[in-house]
């Protein structure tokens, strides 16, 4: 990185507090967003008409726990053991998990004893609602956290929904004790924690800043998307052109990779990510393609379909290109992991 923006960088974390964040984050949020996709995985499955007991639980926890030991080896490498146990994002992971572990354990076990006396299908009018609520809550994951979740008013809302369906089964009615149980667990849980994320200085950031470097002197940030907040510009000038930095912030989570896809396209160039040098692209894969030119960490399954999740680690020197090479090898990017 060179030294003009070093510079910036160094007084720009002197100047705003909230601008760098650990480089540690960008790599441990990955067993928060593989919850996620559990969800999405299990929502989808049921769409499919799947009864809940054919769901691989056991499976789906042990990928889990992989991606756990995953993820802290990976930020091990640029942190102390002390600085990612005493974590915030740390002390999340192994909540969440033991949640999921609790969870899924006992759904395993239920399901154990359902998969040899009742059908492998359940296309019912309820689990089509059950399916729905879990597809609406993976999707809210996408943007929010999951302690913002108002579980308790889903409740009325599946009981309608059991009580209107015309064609109730068996499945169905362990599905609705099931649900029930779990909404009253995860607003229980999830209560006490949005109180405390709720108090003005405990509120977690909703935004990441960024230090971009833009050739083009006509390019308009605010016309790329709306989103963009200018904090701070500068201009370098030297024999041949004149550089516009600036730093900006844009919201975090799935908004700041649809905000950092569109710079790309206008050929912008990253050159710091919430004070740092590197963060963590998940990308999927539908076959064996190569992955030489890419900095691979580690890869995972679902165990429901052929997709394989590869985790890589992208410098911001190399941002532009290697979202380009990957829109180029058809291969999708699933999440920029934004600390």
């Amino acid at each position: 990185m060179g030294k003009y923006t070093e510079v910036l960088n160094q007084n720009t974390k002197r100047r705003h507090a909230d601008y760098e964040r650990q480089l540690y984050q960008t790599y441990l949020t990955v067993p928060e967003w593989r919850n996620v996709e559990m969800a999405q995985e299990l929502g989808t499955f049921l769409k499919e008409g799947h009864a809940f007991y054919r769901f691989p639980f056991f499976r789906q926890l042990f990928g889990l726990w992989g991606i756990f030991v995953d993820s802290y080896r990976t930020a091990r490498r640029h942190h102390t053991v002390s600085e990612l146990i005493f974590s915030e994002y740390m002390l999340m992971n192994v909540f969440i998990s033991a949640f999921t572990t609790v969870s899924f354990i006992l759904k395993g076990i239920l399901s154990l004893l359902l998969y040899p006396v009742l059908n492998r299908k359940n296309k019912t009018a309820f689990q089509d609602s059950v399916a729905d609520l879990v597809t609406e809550y993976a999707n809210f994951l996408q943007h929010t956290p999951f302690y913002y979740f108002n579980y308790l008013s889903k409740l009325s809302i599946v009981y309608n929904a059991f009580w209107l369906s015309p064609n109730k089964t068996l499945a169905d009615v362990v599905s609705l004790c099931v649900t029930t149980i779990e909404l009253l667990c995860r607003h229980a849980i999830s209560a006490p924690i949005a109180w405390w994320y709720s108090q003005p200085q405990n509120a977690a950031a909703d935004r990441i800043h960024l230090l971009i470097k833009v050739d083009d002197p006509l390019l308009n940030l605010k016309r790329i998307d709306k989103e963009i907040k200018i904090i701070e510009q500068w201009k370098k000038t030297d024999a041949l052109k004149q550089n516009q930095y600036y730093h900006i912030t844009v919201p975090r989570y799935a908004t700041f990779q649809k905000i950092a896809t569109k710079l790309v396209r206008h050929d912008v160039k990253f050159k710091k990510i919430a004070g740092q040098d590197k963060i963590q692209f998940k990308i999927e894969l539908t076959d064996d393609k190569p992955l030489e030119r890419y900095h691979v960490l580690y890869a995972y399954r679902n165990y429901i379909d052929n997709k394989k999740i590869v985790e890589i680690d992208v410098t911001t020197k190399e941002f532009n290109q290697t979202v380009r090479n990957l829109r180029k090898d058809r291969i999708r990017i699933r999440n920029m992991h934004d600390f």
